[in-house]
């Protein structure tokens, strides 16, 4: 029992981690987090992720400018639903986000990325350090159990953000009227993926914090922002931010 309370929220955090830091945060800009918290994030996503936020970002970046049509890196309605979502998925496990372009299309979309010490020196220097010491630490801790716990997390974010949400959230589900995109929301509870399953909401108006739009749907992820925000330990920042990344 205390090895699965343990998986969950270590699964949950990376969840977290993924929606409000890496996606909402560092590539839309829409929130800016007290130094605590963003440096928990950072440290959470190396040791359990391993993905290279410049990547990720970037990658991310470009799909908005390219979405479903030429220039967006994936797209089933370009590449197929099996070579996005599975291949997709399979690959992001080995290479942990890696993003195959040049210089210059990383550099232009990856403006506003933190580039300190730590991010040279460690996160993007070792990006698979941390999930190393993630696997001593849950051997230490649970024995051989702790290794099926830590294949587990190795694929958790890599198979709801590159396989369900890159893949699946661009071929079923329902959509705004009016979308520009092939873009679409998965279901209208966004529980498990933190309310990134309502992704055509987010591809409607990305530079809108809370995914929610509509009456019946719920983003957990905005309810963790307002709890952060009432102990002052995010800001929300405004929609000319978020265009300056672009």
């Amino acid at each position: 029992m205390d090895a699965l309370i343990y998986a969950l929220i270590c699964l949950h955090l990376s969840g977290i981690t993924a929606s409000l830091y890496l996606h909402r945060g560092v590539s839309h800009g829409l929130f800016t987090f007290h130094p605590v918290i963003e440096h928990f994030f950072r440290f959470w996503m190396w040791l359990t992720d391993g993905v290279i936020t410049r990547d990720w970002v970037s990658q991310h970046r470009k799909h908005h400018k390219y979405t479903d049509i030429d220039g967006d890196p994936h797209s089933p309605k370009l590449f197929g639903i099996y070579t996005v979502a599975w291949k997709g998925f399979f690959s992001s496990v080995y290479y942990r986000y890696k993003f195959n372009a040049g210089d210059w299309v990383k550099n232009h979309y990856s403006k506003g990325i933190k580039n300190d010490w730590l991010e040279k020196n460690i996160y993007s220097k070792y990006p698979r350090l941390g999930l190393l010491f993630l696997l001593l630490i849950n051997i230490i801790l649970f024995g051989s159990i702790g290794f099926i716990i830590w294949l587990i997390q190795l694929i958790w974010v890599p198979f709801w953000s590159n396989c369900v949400i890159t893949g699946y959230a661009h071929w079923c589900g329902y959509q705004q009227k009016g979308s520009k995109d092939n873009s679409r929301n998965l279901f209208p509870i966004g529980l498990l993926m933190l309310g990134e399953e309502l992704h055509n909401n987010h591809h409607c108006n990305p530079c809108e914090p809370n995914l929610r739009h509509r009456w019946f749907e719920f983003d957990l992820g905005w309810q963790y922002i307002k709890i952060l925000k009432s102990f002052n330990l995010v800001k929300i920042n405004t929609m000319k931010h978020q265009k300056e990344l672009e």
